[in-house]
């Protein structure tokens, strides 16, 4: 039953991240926060004790303290929730790619897909394009956990089955969901990029400052038309 509970809600999240992403970035970041540091609390804590994901009570404790020490890292600096969307990405992607390699072992796992989480965060900071940055990142995140969330609801995988990351599970499990999972963030990404006029984010200029949802973003300026002579 547990598994169908954090199925749907992550099959409901992952859908609204897919393809709202942007428009939903700033409500979002405090969620995308938590998730991420829920995440990496309790996969840190079965990469030291050796336990199954989440099969301990120190797991979920220790998950939600870094979730939310993550969640308020969001809240307070908007750009830090546009590096942890990077860093999430890299993480499922290099754990998914170990699998496909059939590289095993909790510590090279866990260390290889710390430093892509780290690398892409950097390179997130280094290319300060937050508006693709986040479309990319939730298209990729929102898919896979979707996705997995389909697995968990149909009993493909359990909750300790991603104890390496989504990503990992899929490819454990069939290909079919990885490709299933490439054409969900497709048409997310695709209907993000489609929706960019629409979604009117205004991204402020200083990348170190809480960002405010509700003030309005002023509407765009007229199309420069010259003076006849």
């Amino acid at each position: 039953m547990d598994d169908v509970i954090v199925g749907l809600l992550a099959i409901g999240l992952g859908m609204a991240v897919c393809f709202l992403g942007l428009r939903i970035w700033y409500f979002m970041l405090p969620i995308w926060g938590f998730v991420g540091g829920f995440f990496v609390g309790a996969a840190t804590v079965t990469a030291i004790f050796g336990d199954g994901f989440l099969s301990t009570v120190t797991g979920w404790i220790v998950g939600i303290v870094v979730g939310l020490g993550f969640a308020l890292l969001s809240y307070l600096f908007w750009y830090a929730g546009v590096m942890l969307a990077a860093a999430s990405v890299g993480g499922l992607l290099a754990s998914g790619f170990l699998d496909a390699v059939g590289i095993d072992g909790k510590w090279v796992v866990f260390f290889i897909s710390l430093a892509a989480a780290l690398a892409l965060a950097f390179l997130a900071l280094v290319i300060a394009l937050p508006v693709y940055i986040v479309i990319i990142s939730t298209g990729i995140v929102g898919a896979i956990s979707a996705v997995t969330g389909a697995m968990l609801v149909l009993n493909r995988i359990e909750l300790s089955d991603l104890q390496y990351g989504s990503a990992w599970a899929m490819i454990e499990e069939s290909w079919f969901w990885v490709v299933l999972w490439f054409l969900v963030a497709a048409a997310g990404i695709g209907s993000q990029m489609a929706a960019i006029a629409r979604a009117r984010v205004d991204f402020p200029d200083d990348r170190w400052t809480r960002a405010n949802p509700s003030e309005p973003t002023p509407p765009p300026a007229p199309p420069y038309t010259p003076a006849h002579a």
